[in-house]
């Protein structure tokens, strides 16, 4: 399975021209991710706020980051969150229009009504009640409606999934083999769905990332995804660029 790191990515592309770009892109040496998160775009755009571009003229926030090299956008997809945005509909809409705009759609599904993060990985409320088999059947149908529905280029399954997902069923500290079933569950449903979409695991930081990823040996994906915040997770580059080197022993 050959594995790709996120982070190593966009910090080494982000250094690129667009020739030397293109000429890896048609190589094939490297998924080139050169993306922006907007999963904000449309409550910014219910404040009815004007863009313009470096020429000052008044344009679309997409066709501005297209223009700009930008070729995927990334947005977070809560299941039934307490209005509509980050909903399936709302979110299904604006990936047409990326996807109108030639860009690459990168879903990241919580599989929350809100916010999941390695201390919130909280079930959503419709599945609070259910067994652990019931959710893995909740799981597979639910990845499998977004993955038919959207066709994301790049689906991450779960944020900051240090610790596990789905609470308390799949905490990777108390239920490792249950948070690993889960996990497989959607991969399986993502493949059956897609041979396109590329999957994501995404691990917060880089303190444990190797002992992480370690432990993912198992599961079927394709990318790495390693959030570093220097604000949180030092400002030492070095011990960085030591775990994405180590990281790469999973490739």
């Amino acid at each position: 399975m050959r594995l790709t790191i996120l982070l190593c990515l966009l910090l080494f592309l982000a250094c690129l021209d667009d020739a030397t770009m293109s000429s890896l892109e048609e190589e094939k040496s490297v998924i080139a991710i050169r993306a922006t998160d907007l999963s904000a775009l449309p409550e910014i755009e219910q404040e009815e706020i004007i863009f313009y571009n470096k020429s000052g003229d008044e344009e679309d926030m997409l066709t501005t980051l297209k223009n700009n090299g930008v070729n995927t956008v990334r947005l977070k997809l809560w299941h039934q969150p307490e209005n509509e945005h980050a909903s399936f509909d709302e979110v299904k809409i604006v990936a047409e229009r990326i996807r109108l705009m030639g860009m690459n759609v990168w879903l990241t599904v919580h599989y929350s009504d809100t916010w999941a993060d390695p201390a919130h990985q909280q079930l959503p409320a419709l599945w609070s009640n259910l067994s652990y088999d019931e959710l893995k059947d909740s799981v597979a149908n639910c990845t499998a409606r977004i993955v038919t529905e959207i066709q994301p280029e790049f689906i991450q399954i779960g944020n900051e999934i240090n610790n596990g997902f789905l609470f308390p069923h799949a905490s990777l500290n108390s239920n490792e083999n249950q948070f690993k079933g889960l996990l497989t569950v959607a991969t399986n449903a993502i493949r059956v769905a897609s041979s396109d979409s590329k999957i994501i695991l995404h691990f917060a930081g880089i303190n444990g990332a190797v002992s992480f990823f370690d432990k993912m040996k198992t599961i079927d994906y394709d990318i790495i995804g390693l959030s570093y915040y220097p604000i949180w997770h030092g400002k030492d580059l070095s011990i960085l660029e030591e775990t994405i080197l180590e990281l790469n022993q999973f490739n």
